[in-house]
């Protein structure tokens, strides 16, 4: 099993970008003063990110769980990592996409 090592890395390294993006985010709110404002129409799609964002970490501990339960099996291990790493992936875009609709980049 040490060959699936390299793909276990890149899933775990998908994810610590994710922790730290989400870590390192800035907290609050848009102030009366503020560069950058939010309105109804982006404040909306800011709470559907972070709904995706609890959907995802629920589908992230399932494939977690998976690569785990797969654990020995040649032929089910590689799928489920790649399936971690898809979803950690899948994770590091939902933010980015959040955060352009935070800065207005995106538009």
């Amino acid at each position: 099993m040490i060959k699936y090592v390299d793909d276990m890395e890149k899933a775990a390294l998908a994810l610590r970008t994710f922790i730290d993006k989400i870590s390192k985010a800035a907290r609050g709110y848009s102030g009366l003063f503020d560069a950058t404002k939010i309105n109804e129409k982006e404040l909306e799609a800011i709470y559907q990110f972070d709904v995706a964002f609890f959907t995802l970490g629920d589908q992230v501990s399932g494939a977690l769980d998976n690569v785990e339960a797969s654990l020995g099996d040649e032929t089910a291990l590689p799928a489920a990592i790649r399936n971690l790493t898809s979803l950690a992936r899948l994770a590091v875009e939902t933010f980015e996409r959040r955060s352009e609709v935070v800065t207005g980049s995106g538009q």
